[in-house]
């Protein structure tokens, strides 16, 4: 055997060494990956926890929440509070909903999260407070999302009020007293 032979042979070893690094790289950056997407998700579902638990840890809180989300009067105090409690909690959704575009969210959190989204923003009070901030506080991608989720819960609140109101139209006329 040659110097030559000996040369490439070398060379091949090297080679197939470089070849077999690089796929333990593709091997580690795909662990990396998987564990910064539990990371961001477990930080997302902690705040989502800690969301709701200042919610319903006090009961002043609690009552301000449910009231703002089915449209009961408050107070101006109570509508600044849940003004704050829907910041805190549009924050959070925007984070998923970008975690979700990025494929790093699993579907059935964004399924639950898009529950939450649905059942919110069909709140006038929601409605008002989101017209009034949208501009000053979310980029246009998050806006229009909203605006459309929002969009589609007055649509089904009108076809409910028409099916309501064909319902009285077709039903027989009560006795009066």
């Amino acid at each position: 055997m040659n110097w030559t032979a000996i040369s490439g042979i070398s060379q091949l070893v090297v080679a197939l060494g470089v070849i077999l690094s690089m796929f333990d790289l593709t091997k580690q950056l795909r662990e990396s990956n998987r564990a910064a997407r539990r990371a961001s998700v477990e930080e997302v579902l902690k705040l989502n926890t800690d969301i709701m638990q200042q919610i319903t840890r006090s009961p002043q809180t609690s009552d301000v929440w449910s009231k703002g989300f089915t449209d009961q009067p408050m107070t101006q105090q109570e509508t600044y509070h849940y003004y704050a409690l829907l910041y805190s909690n549009i924050l959070l959704w925007e984070r998923m909903y970008f975690l979700n575009e990025d494929g790093l969210l699993d579907p059935w959190i964004w399924d639950d999260v898009s529950r939450q989204i649905d059942q919110r923003v069909a709140a006038k009070t929601f409605q008002r407070w989101f017209k009034a901030v949208r501009a000053d506080y979310y980029n246009e991608e998050w806006q229009n999302f909203i605006q459309s989720r929002i969009d589609a819960a007055n649509a089904k609140r009108r076809a409910a009020a028409l099916a309501a109101a064909a319902a009285a139209e077709g039903s027989p006329e009560q006795p009066s007293a």
